[in-house]
């Protein structure tokens, strides 16, 4: 009997135990922390060098333009023109008979002034000179007897030469109103609308010869020194993925910019074309139009067969040029002279041969 109440309370306090660790939180497992690995050591870069082919090159870009473009203007209300013989006056645009785009023939027209009544006093002078014609005619067919008989001859004379003048006057002015097509072309900007004021010698529109299409450039003048006519260039057009093949046609003009206009002459064709180089393509792509983006490459100096590293791998300090050569694990500087650079390599003339292993920066 006393041994089973000593079995009894021994089991009562075993399960006490056990329920006061089912309450006491059990202890939280060691965290691992990851592995630190030390910062790697940047490798600098190494190459062998070699031989080849160094060039000097000069780029430019700018757009397909034509060989043959005319700005076309209004002479109607120049100085010279004008029927008063006043100072320059602007007329309004009548009628524009092109838009952009357009393909015209030679001699078609393009656009009119409205001249208001000068049509109808140009036919009224042309009366008025004949009339003083047949006047002239009898005069000149009379043998002057006295002095005022030749008086009269000679006030004859110059009253045709007045009416002659004024229609000339009249007449230029006239032909000045209008404009027509001096070639077969296409019309690519339209200036005015109808309407519109116009002083003489404005640039109405545009006219090129799409057939005559070359590719227009502006360079660096340090670059434009080097350059001449005949010159390969290497062409990228827009859009278009193929390099190609041209030859300079023509260097920007000198002095075109200082050069002085005459007011009362036609435009000075001063312009963006005139700063450009021309190339011309050996083989222009289809479909290739004037406004397209473009940018040409020219080879000025090459040098075959020669050493040669990258720019990076040159160093210079405190008057010195070297290289830093690296036999097996032993490194050493050595110093280089250099001959043609471009924007990314460097001729070496004497320090290298060729072969070694060098470091960069």
């Amino acid at each position: 009997m006393r041994s089973v109440l000593f079995m009894l309370g021994l089991w009562t306090m075993l399960s006490a135990v056990l329920t006061a660790c089912s309450i006491i939180p059990a202890e939280p497992a060691e965290e691992r922390l990851p592995d630190i690995e030390p910062p790697k050591i940047s490798q600098k870069p190494e190459m062998t060098v070699e031989r080849g082919r160094i060039a000097l090159t000069a780029r430019g870009q700018g757009q397909v333009i034509s060989e043959r473009e005319e700005n076309l203007f209004f002479s109607a209300g120049d100085k010279d023109a004008s029927a008063d013989g006043g100072q320059s006056q602007a007329l309004k645009l009548k009628r524009l008979a092109v838009n952009p785009g357009d393909t015209v023939r030679k001699g078609a027209l393009i656009a009119e002034l409205d001249t208001k009544n000068l049509d109808l006093e140009a036919e009224k002078k042309r009366d008025q000179l004949k009339l003083e014609e047949h006047k002239l005619i009898a005069e000149l067919r009379k043998v002057p007897e006295n002095e005022a008989e030749r008086i009269a001859q000679e006030q004859a004379k110059a009253a045709y030469r007045e009416q002659a003048r004024a229609l000339a006057a009249l007449e230029r002015t006239l032909a000045g109103s209008r404009i027509y097509a001096p070639f077969d072309g296409e019309i690519t900007r339209v200036f005015y609308k109808v309407g519109d004021s116009v002083k003489p010698y404005d640039p109405v529109a545009t006219i090129i010869d799409p057939n005559a299409l070359v590719v227009g450039v502006q360079v660096a003048d340090k670059d434009l020194e080097h350059i001449r006519v005949g010159m390969p260039a290497e062409v990228e057009i827009g859009g278009l993925k193929e390099v190609y093949r041209g030859e300079v046609v023509r260097l920007p003009s000198s002095g075109s910019d200082s050069a002085p206009r005459d007011p009362f002459g036609p435009p000075s064709g001063s312009d963006e074309r005139d700063k450009m180089v021309w190339i011309r393509l050996a083989s222009p792509p289809e479909g290739l139009q004037a406004g397209a983006f473009a940018r040409a490459t020219f080879e000025l100096l090459a040098k075959d067969n020669v050493v040669k590293i990258p720019r990076a791998y040159l160093n210079t300090y405190g008057g010195r040029t070297y290289v830093i050569v690296k036999d097996g694990d032993v490194k050493r500087e050595v110093d280089v002279e250099t001959g043609l650079e471009t924007a990314t390599e460097v001729e070496i003339i004497r320090g290298l041969s060729g072969g070694e292993r060098i470091i960069g920066r």
